[in-house]
């Protein structure tokens, strides 16, 4: 019955996307003309921001020295987010590597990862802008993230197409629920990942429309991120007009962080929608490697062969 539904779950359940919303949707750009530009120029030329989600320092400073001295001239940005920006502002390792340290916002464990990487992606996006045109990937690593292959290998592979790399779980680990007879599905992904500009930009506008972070500074141990999950428009991307609460989702689902961009670029998975999502799920798209199938995860390597 309609009537019984509020007017948000209304618009979710009525909405019609045989037409695009110029409204409130995360609107797509078209994608820019590098993709189609030599791949040996795109190497030479393309611009790889990373971006270090850190806690109090960056390991192994001296590993990633000699992977940044790899990368062609004026080639490598590099910016990082410190829960404890104090600890990080004293140490030399971020001047020798010119990583710049971005002001530090609130976040907690398995409620809100989210919005420092929000940060760390404005703040790129932003101190990026006069390079638009060029080829570039922004690059999303943890503390313990090392590099095993070189610069050149990683700039092959990065620029070989325009497309980001998102690692989509299986869809045995989704978020699946059922509204209404109909089935959606909130596509989970590994946090560490490679974005193009466009899908960066999506991800900066549908997170600031999809949750208000002042809701953190709640500091009950049940506290619960608030945000609005959209459905995919028609043009395969998010479409914030129609959106249900996280929480009004009863299944089982993950951290923010492991829900949250698949869903604020592309939105809801829906069956119908599966020509799309076959396009986003992609086997190699999966950059970083973790294995937690061990008896003390994560594992540990010692060396690389």
């Amino acid at each position: 019955n309609l009537a019984l539904l509020s007017e948000q779950e209304q618009a979710f359940y009525e909405e019609d996307d045989s037409q695009p919303d110029t409204q409130r949707s995360a609107k797509r750009k078209a994608p820019g003309s590098w993709g189609s530009a030599p791949l040996k120029e795109r190497i030479a030329t393309g611009k790889l921001i990373f971006l270090f989600l850190l806690k109090d320092g960056l390991q192994h400073g001296d590993v990633w020295k000699a992977f940044f001295e790899g990368a062609p001239a004026d080639t490598v940005r590099s910016f990082a987010h410190c829960s404890e920006k104090n600890s990080c502002s004293k140490l030399d390792v971020f001047k020798k590597l010119k990583i710049v340290l971005i002001p530090r916002v609130e976040s907690r464990w398995c409620v809100d990862l989210v919005t420092p990487v929000w940060a760390l992606v404005k703040a790129a996006l932003q101190a990026t802008k006069e390079d638009a045109g060029l080829p570039q990937k922004f690059v999303l690593i943890s503390s313990s993230t090392l590099p095993i292959q070189t610069m050149h290998q990683i700039r092959r592979v990065s620029f070989s197409s325009h497309k980001s790399e998102v690692c989509v779980c299986s869809p045995n680990e989704w978020a699946n629920f059922t509204f209404f007879g109909s089935e959606f599905g909130i596509a989970k992904h590994h946090q560490w990942m490679i974005l193009n500009r466009e899908d960066g930009e999506a991800f900066v506008r549908g997170w600031k429309l999809a949750y208000k972070f002042g809701e953190l500074q709640n500091k009950s141990k049940n506290f619960v991120a608030d945000w609005q999950v959209p459905r995919m428009g028609f043009d395969g991307r998010a479409n914030f007009s129609a959106t249900i609460p996280r929480p009004s989702i009863l299944a089982k689902g993950r951290c923010p962080d492991e829900e949250v961009i698949t869903s604020t670029i592309w939105g809801l998975y829906e069956p119908s929608r599966n020509h799309l999502w076959r396009d986003i799920i992609r086997p190699e798209a999966c950059r970083t490697y973790v294995n937690w199938a061990v008896s003390k995860p994560p594992e540990v390597f010692s060396e690389v062969t």
